[in-house]
C-alpha cells in the first residue's frame, strides 16, 4: 500500500490518496542508511489478484465529483 496526506480539509478529515496493490512479486529489495535511519528501496512487479484485481485507490478531496 502507498498513501499520502495532504492539507487537511476540515475536522480529522485530509487530502489524501491510498493505493493499494493487491498481488507483487518482489525484483529487488536494497538495504540503505540516511543519516542513520534504515531505508529500504523495493522494486516491484504488480500482479493480477483473481478476486481483487490489480489495484485499489481511495482519493479524498474537497471537490466533488472530479474523479
Amino acid at each position: 500500500m502507498v498513501s499520502l496526506q495532504g492539507d487537511l480539509i476540515s475536522g480529522s478529515d485530509y487530502h489524501s490518496l491510498e493505493v493499494t496493490f493487491h498481488k507483487v512479486a518482489f525484483r529487488t529489495a536494497v538495504v540503505g542508511d540516511t543519516d542513520g535511519i534504515v531505508t529500504v528501496e523495493v522494486e516491484c512487479h504488480p500482479l493480477w489478484d483473481a478476486t481483487n484485481g490489480l489495484l485499489t485507490a481511495v482519493a479524498k478531496c474537497s471537490q466533488d465529483n472530479i474523479g
